[in-house]
């Protein structure tokens, strides 16, 4: 268990949290700070490091979804063409 400060609303489908200091869990925890929606009460190091980490592969991850996206987009396009 992590304890979070969360600083706006936040629901999923098995919780909701308003504002305010909570423990959940770690992988729960690591979610929402990493999205920027809570931070961490007394964060270690490695609990900062795990976030980044997180962000990075969000990064990543997004990147590759808009390359797909405009591969799409440009078949669709090419296609109206002809």
């Amino acid at each position: 268990m992590k304890k979070i400060k969360i600083n706006v609303s936040v629901s999923g489908p098995n919780f909701t949290y308003g504002p305010g200091e909570r423990s959940v869990e770690d992988k729960q925890a690591f979610d929402l700070v990493a999205a920027g929606h809570a931070e961490f009460v007394d964060p270690e190091k490695k609990d900062l490091e795990k976030v980044e980490e997180i962000q990075k592969g969000r990064k990543v991850h997004r990147e590759k979804v808009k390359k797909e996206m405009a591969a799409r987009h440009s078949k669709g396009e090419k296609a109206k063409k002809e």
